[in-house]
């Protein structure tokens, strides 16, 4: 019985660590067709909520005179991918006329070179 005993505690710091959840990444987006400008922000480790994180970029987006944008905060799997995303995003945005601009949000991340 004593012998188990050790297994049983590793089965459980096997098990936890496998069943913690992966860290979300997301970027923002928000265009305003009026202005035909697409703004993103970089990707970034998401802490808080989807609906949390795209309040305050719209906040963002309203403070730096930025309004009416329709917004949008995409999760991904790692940063490469979302920069990828955003990318693409970039292109079928410029293809529809539309400009994309790069912001430094949030301010704390790393801002990665597009």
């Amino acid at each position: 019985m004593r012998a188990l005993t050790p297994l049983v505690a590793l089965a459980g710091l096997v098990g936890s660590a496998t069943s913690a959840p992966a860290k979300e990444w997301r970027y923002c987006y928000g265009l305003v067709g009026t202005s035909h400008k697409f703004y993103t922000s970089h990707p970034f480790p998401a802490a808080q909520s989807a609906q949390t994180i795209e309040a305050d970029f719209q906040r963002y987006l309203v403070q730096s005179g930025i309004s009416g944008a329709h917004t949008g905060c995409p999760l991904g799997p790692d940063r490469h991918a979302l920069e990828g995303r955003i990318a693409y995003a970039d292109k079928y945005q410029r293809d529809d006329g539309n400009t994309p601009v790069h912001l430094d949000w949030p301010a704390d991340e790393p801002v990665a070179a597009y």
